[in-house]
């Protein structure tokens, strides 16, 4: 149990930073007339990930049951 609270954490930490950067270096390598479009679905694509995601697992958990999520 405190080895998975560790982990949890860790993860969170390591993952926390990797929005700022993205947008960051997508600022750096996208063209100046793309970038607000680009940075725009960027985000998009994020929200609707974080959105969809939720969904899905639920569909399957309640289709397969509750043990198909555990390679998730």
């Amino acid at each position: 149990m405190l080895i998975g609270s560790i982990s949890v954490c860790l993860i969170g930490v390591l993952l926390g930073p990797m929005y700022p950067i993205v947008m960051r270096h997508a600022g750096r390598i996208i063209p100046r007339s793309l970038v607000n479009g680009s940075i725009g679905w960027i985000t998009a694509s994020g929200a609707a990930g974080g959105a969809l995601l939720p969904f899905l697992s639920g569909a399957l958990a309640s289709h397969f049951g509750i043990s198909s999520l555990q390679p998730l």
